[in-house]
């Protein structure tokens, strides 16, 4: 697998992407970043200057691209720079696999993957969460070495788990 960021060729391949997940019904792409509240140069800006030079509150993070040969797989996002209130709202890592490419192994990968850029940066552990009916992306975390730490219900409907996992 190849991990960059992203750059302004890109633009096209992310928009099938998220096309594929919107067509599976999958309308909220967090990792998606608020690509679509402005125009694809600016978003790019945005993700440059927050891997450079970090956002405020949310310091430093990576979203990465993740090909598999000329294929965009995923999207990894990386926040290694969080306040602790942040870290235990959202966690330091989120990743998406597009819906046709899923049950391969690449969301292993990816977590593997983010899991050396945190250590690379000082870290060590790290806190991740999904929805309880996400069973694939919880499967995953606990095969990493990730343990249960709190579950907290955000409504009737979503109820979301917080894992740790120490690097």
């Amino acid at each position: 697998m190849e991990y960059r960021l992203p750059d302004s060729n890109d633009e096209k391949l992310i928009a099938q992407y998220l096309q594929e997940h919107f067509f599976n019904e999958e309308h909220e792409v967090i990792l998606a970043q608020e690509l679509f509240l402005t125009n694809y140069d600016e978003w790019l800006e945005m993700i440059l200057n927050n891997a450079s030079f970090g956002n405020g509150d949310w310091g430093k993070s990576l979203l990465l691209l993740c090909y598999d040969e000329s294929v965009l797989i995923g999207i990894l996002c990386v926040r290694y720079e969080l306040t602790a209130e942040l870290e235990a709202q959202y966690g330091n890592i989120g990743y998406s696999v597009r819906p046709y490419e899923r049950n391969k192994g690449y969301a292993k990968q990816m977590l593997c993957y983010a899991l050396q850029v945190c250590k690379e940066h000082g870290m060590e552990r790290v806190l991740l969460g999904c929805h309880s009916n996400n069973v694939a992306s919880s499967t995953v975390i606990k095969r990493c070495g990730g343990g249960l730490v709190n579950t907290i219900i955000e409504s009737e409907a979503i109820t979301n788990c917080y894992y740790e996992i120490l690097i």
